[in-house]
């Protein structure tokens, strides 16, 4: 059976309801819009260790895949994952538990491992891993910095990390030049003359424009300049668009650009489907709801792959922005908790 064409952080979004903590490996199926067939089947279940945060088992906060690796965060551990076999995936784990860290997401930059931190002794922001040898993990820098206190996601676009540092403080969107691993340096924050994203939760970055879902201040899209050479690094406003209750989660444009969709994480909030074709005119064109607390969207091709907490992950298609329909699902067994 042919695989649908997935883009590595397709396979991350994915992951939060699929292999990460349902735990399921899924292979995704080609399908036309309109189809009933399931674009979604599962290969393998992956046994996780889990963290217990809050008395609670985690297996896992998030996925990024890169080639046949895939980190999986899961709070005081981070798990990676090799499928090449996916009949036989091999796992190896991270522990930070000596330096009482909480890791909720991580990236890929070459051969190296990037974590953000919630919380850590001593002021400790982000753990850079080389892992050219993935099974045997090893820690070259750690990023430290009074300036922010949490790092809730990560995200690597050329030379530059990207930290969105919701939780603590103004959560202000602040980056890390990675030109060379081993001595990462911290700058930032993001700011224009007359207004401070803030509250950032989550970033997206195709090409040189950046996507920031941010809270309750909405979203901003900001174009950059030189992600590949950090010390040059020039941005600009393109757009900051603020709507609904103020549970903007993540956000995910289409392959052209031209439409924005977000996930809001608060119960009964639907996926939202933004024409950012003109910036200044921003507009609501439709909604795909199913009722349940959405947790990220991502965009692949013409369909959109939604985790839920409780309700697995659902896939629609948007040939009609304005009404969106659902073309497939997979639910766990015994689906409860965050998915």
């Amino acid at each position: 059976m042919a695989r649908h064409s997935l883009t590595r952080r397709s396979f991350l979004r994915l992951g939060l309801g699929a292999l990460a903590a349902s735990p399921i490996l899924l292979r995704a199926r080609p399908a036309l819009a309109q189809s009933s067939e399931s674009l979604l089947a599962p290969i393998k279940q992956v046994e996780l260790p889990p963290s217990i945060v809050g008395g609670e088992p985690w297996h896992a906060t998030g996925m990024w895949a890169r080639g046949t690796l895939a980190g999986v965060p899961a709070g005081s551990l981070i798990h990676l994952v090799e499928f090449s076999d996916p009949q036989n995936p091999q796992i190896a784990t991270i522990n930070i538990r000596d330096i009482r860290g909480d890791c909720r997401d991580i990236d890929f930059y070459e051969n190296f491992l990037v974590c953000g931190l919630i919380r850590a002794d001593d002021r400790r922001r982000v753990l850079i891993y080389d892992i050219s040898d993935w099974k045997n993990p090893k820690l070259v820098s750690t990023v430290q910095s009074g300036d922010y206190g949490t790092v809730h996601n990560v995200f690597v676009a050329g030379k530059v990390c990207f930290l969105p540092t919701i939780g603590r403080g103004q959560g202000e969107l602040f980056m890390v030049d990675l030109t060379d691993p081993a001595n990462p340096v911290s700058f930032g924050p993001v700011e224009f003359e007359d207004k401070v994203p803030t509250n950032v939760h989550d970033v997206t970055v195709i090409g040189n424009r950046l996507y920031a879902a941010a809270w309750d201040t909405g979203f901003w899209i900001i174009d950059f300049e030189n992600l590949d050479n950090p010390q040059q690094l020039r941005y600009k406003l393109i757009a900051h668009h603020v709507y609904g209750r103020g549970a903007s989660h993540n956000i995910w444009p289409s392959p052209d650009g031209t439409l924005a969709f977000t996930g809001d994480e608060a119960p009964g909030e639907p996926i939202r489907i933004f024409d950012i074709s003109d910036p200044q005119n921003i507009r609501l064109l439709g909604q795909y709801r199913n009722g349940n607390v959405p947790h990220n969207v991502v965009i692949d091709g013409a369909f959109g792959y939604v985790a839920y907490y409780t309700n697995g992950v659902r896939v629609f298609e948007y040939s009609n922005p304005q009404e969106p329909k659902e073309v497939a699902a997979f639910i766990a067994e015994a689906a409860s908790g965050k998915q």
